[in-house]
């Protein structure tokens, strides 16, 4: 298991990850922007891109997970954990904020709820 920065080159791997959760709305020119505009973190497992989360962050207040996914074959294998626990690694003074639909996952983490988020459209 590997975590590091992305870079153009998983774009490709990001862009079939987020097609395999539905994401319509996710093209590979969309990813390039996103790659540019906020920060993306892939976890590999020899040496293939199995999951990412994507983020936002002031770096001195708030870090705010966009999306945070891994491949429906890697899951329930600690890797969205190990993506979290790097986060908390790299960025241990800010806090971490998401909406979620895994509520449980992240409350076995520690992370509470803090009401509720909406959405448009």
């Amino acid at each position: 298991m590997f975590i590091r920065n992305a870079i153009d080159t998983d774009i490709q791997s990001i862009y079939e990850i987020a097609q395999q959760e539905g994401w319509k709305t996710f093209s590979i020119e969309k990813i390039q922007q996103l790659l540019i505009t906020s920060h993306i973190i892939v976890i590999e497992v020899n040496n293939e891109v199995i999951g990412y989360t994507r983020f936002l962050t002031d770096e001195t207040v708030t870090l705010y997970i966009t999306e945070l996914v891994v491949t429906k074959s890697h899951r329930k294998k600690g890797y969205a954990k190990a993506l979290i626990d790097y986060l908390l690694a790299q960025y241990p003074s800010v806090r971490i904020e998401l909406l979620s639909e895994n509520n449980s996952f992240y409350e076995k983490l520690h992370f509470r709820n803090i009401g509720t988020g909406y959405r448009l459209p």
